[in-house]
């Protein structure tokens, strides 16, 4: 850990990208050597000249400390908790025996961030650090060497960094001797917590095609919507600008990463040929433009170090398609230790982009870790004296409602606990999440969710195709509802009934309230199914739905109707609409993104504003937990049921999950010569074969009769 001894140092207001530096002195005896560093926004650490870590971007993004006289963009009464993320690395085998060289680069990250201020003025200080070095020689006696006034700073080749417009550097600077003392700072007033959520580490490679070319300027495609960097070599002014789009004449079309007044772009000055690449910033992009003389240009692929867990394939191009977007999408979308909404214009946790989609992610990538880090992050951002969950975590502005942001706190941890058996999670998380009861009681008329905060937003849906007009007071009561039932169930699980009562009162009194408010208007953009999917409704209105989805054949839903109207219909009988409108070829569509050559999800349904958002992929979790039939029936996937449903426009699929306890894994096909065949871990398994239930075997099982 970082001692408090060690001292944070900076370079002052002078520098916004200095190289802090100093000496370690070790002897033969040294068997162990660590050292806990943190550097805020973000740092690279160098010992003896060589890069100690393949991370970047670290530490994790957080609530780092109290903002002082800040301008936010609407009006904010609350408090937070902080904490600020520090990493441990060993170093035994980067030293040598006498005096070794330290270095530390600091860049602005999120700590510093001045020049995007749509959300107000949301930066903290000057770039810092503190480190401890721990020895351990070979009688196990410890010493230590700390950060302190005796460090000195230079500047690095790096005069502008952000982490949404890019880089600048000018490697006249690297040839600058002069040294200065650092200034001994004021330490973050937060705990320091070891980063144990993973990195942003260089993913993979991608070649480029140059689709334009005319004098010094030059047009790629990578052939993908990434989330990374360009790597080449050059001399003289290099410019890289990125966009996710072209136009006609294969120029930059920067609208949909955040317009004209936020391009995304490197620029490099060097009298000699040398490899570029940006430190401290990533873009989002499939497209980029370079001006100058360059060579061996090379696309990195930047995201947290998360794998893949999971493969799903199909008789239907559309639903393939779908699940490869989504996981681009949501790897794009992974960076600091955060869940975002977009990798460019906005960079943000959302909350309600989060909790909407933390079932399909935990699902199809190995996240656990990085969505306990963002679980803290909730939980910090949520006002200790009223229980108010803010739109973003870490908190960073943004919009959002009551219910579908808001709940992240009650649904996200018990996603968690779902996926992985953590009931630890929980027991953390409840008091969070009781707080938050008692706050969307306060925002109550009639029992129905009708406010948030006096001058701020309180959206209920998002995203919808046309003019939202489904009420915000049953999308944040639905919300407030399940979230109710969803804390009963937690409650049981830790056992703690304190709250019992009131919540029981207040979920009896809010499903009157809806039902009777709702029940007998007319349907808008799936309101039916939120309803349908609170238990309200019988089988004419089961009926009444699928009638309408049939005909229509498209969505008219938003982020948080979308996987709810398809969950609905999947889980009611209704497959084949379920699956229709996952595959429809109407304007309203997954197709239509395809078609349009998109390799990433869209924000909005018809193509405006970022084409990288994770958000509607939620429906993802339907590919496997109803095409697949993948559905746990006890926390941690330790039982599970097989239960593919019957689509009679798709011949075949198949695919896997990665839970704790292994693989599980489905193939089927329901052509000449049908066959079901599961594969299972060390789990409680059963496989649903029309209205009977068959115990799985640990391995492979195969069933050929069907009917």
């Amino acid at each position: 850990m970082i001692q408090d001894t060690a001292k944070w140092v900076s370079a002052g207001e002078t520098c916004e990208a200095p190289i802090i530096f100093g000496k370690l002195f070790f002897t033969q005896n040294v068997t162990e050597a660590k050292i806990s560093i943190c550097g805020l926004g973000f740092f690279e650490l160098y010992i003896n000249g060589q890069k100690i870590s393949k991370d970047i971007l670290v530490p994790a993004w957080s609530d780092y400390e109290p903002r002082v006289n800040r301008r936010i963009a609407y009006p904010l009464n609350d408090t937070f908790n902080h904490r600020v993320y520090y990493m441990e690395y060993t170093i035994t085998e980067n030293l040598t025996i006498g005096e070794n060289k330290i270095e530390i680069w600091l860049g602005n990250g999120w700590y510093n961030q001045h020049e995007r201020n749509a959300e107000g003025d949301l930066w903290y200080d000057k770039p810092k650090l503190a480190y401890t070095v721990e020895i351990t020689d070979k009688n196990g006696n410890k010493s230590y060497q700390y950060s302190d006034e005796n460090l000195k700073w230079r500047p690095s080749p790096i005069y502008f960094n952000n982490v949404y417009f890019g880089e600048k550097w000018d490697y006249r600077f690297e040839n600058l001797c002069d040294s200065h003392p650092v200034e001994v700072v004021a330490k973050p007033k937060a705990p320091l917590i070891k980063q144990t959520c993973p990195p942003d580490r260089e993913i993979r490679n991608i070649i480029p095609e140059k689709i334009y070319g005319s004098g010094n300027k030059a047009v790629y495609d990578v052939g993908e919507n990434i989330t990374g960097y360009i790597s080449c070599k050059g001399k003289g002014k290099i410019i890289i600008r990125y966009a996710e789009e072209i136009d006609k004449n294969c120029e930059l079309d920067f609208l949909s990463a955040g317009g004209e007044g936020q391009i995304q772009c490197d620029e490099y000055y060097t009298e000699k040929e040398r490899t570029l690449k940006p430190k401290f910033s990533v873009k989002g992009f499939r497209y980029f433009e370079v001006m100058g003389e360059v060579s061996d240009i090379n696309v990195i692929v930047v995201h947290s170090d998360i794998p893949v867990t999971s493969y799903f394939e199909s008789g239907n191009q559309i639903l393939n398609w779908l699940y490869a977007a989504y996981i681009r999408t949501q790897l794009d979308n992974m960076h600091y230790g955060i869940v975002s909404d977009c990798p460019h214009r906005e960079r943000l946790g959302y909350t309600g982009d989060g909790q909407i989609t933390c079932n399909a992610a935990m699902l199809t990538l190995g996240c656990r870790d990085l969505y306990k880090k963002w679980i803290y992050d909730i939980m910090d951002c949520q006002c200790p004296e009223t229980g108010h969950v803010q739109h973003t975590a870490p908190f960073y502005g943004g919009g959002g409602g009551p219910g579908g942001w808001g709940s992240a706190v009650v649904i996200v941890p018990f996603q968690y606990y779902m996926h992985y058996g953590d009931v630890d999670i929980l027991k953390e998380c409840y008091p969070y999440m009781i707080k938050w009861f008692y706050y969307m009681q306060s925002r109550m008329e009639n029992d129905l969710i009708v406010a948030e905060e006096k001058g701020g937003w309180c959206l209920g849906e998002w995203c919808t195709p046309k003019q939202i007009t489904i009420p915000e007071p049953l999308v944040n009561t639905y919300y407030f509802i399940k979230s109710m039932k969803i804390m009963l169930q937690v409650g049981e699980v830790i056992g703690c009934d304190i709250n019992k009562k009131d919540i029981t009162d207040q979920l009896v009194r809010s499903m009157t309230s809806i039902k009777e408010m709702y029940c007998k208007e007319p349907a808008l953009q799936g309101s039916d199914a939120f309803l349908l999917d609170l238990g309200i409704g019988d089988e004419r209105a089961l009926e009444s739905l699928n009638e309408r989805y049939s005909k229509t054949g498209e969505y008219d839903t938003g982020i948080f109707g979308t996987p709810i109207l398809t969950k609905v219909l999947f889980e009611n009988g209704y497959a084949d609409t379920a699956f229709n409108l996952l595959t429809s070829r109407a304007d309203t569509s997954f197709y239509n993104m395809m078609k349009n050559g998109a390799t990433t999800l869209w924000e909005n349904w018809d193509g405006r504003e970022s084409h990288n958002h994770p958000m509607f992929g939620a429906v993802t979790e339907c590919l496997f937990e109803y095409i697949l039939g993948i559905r746990p029936l006890s926390p941690g996937y330790e039982k599970i049921i097989i239960d593919p449903k019957e689509i009679s426009g798709l011949s075949w699929a198949k695919g896997h999950i990665t839970v704790k306890s292994g693989v599980i894994q489905v193939e089927y096909s329901r052509g000449e010569n049908p066959f079901i065949k599961v594969t299972i871990p060390d789990v409680e398994g059963v496989i649903k074969l029309k209205d009977k239930l068959i115990s799985l075997k640990k391995g492979e099982n195969i069933f050929t009769k069907l009917d």
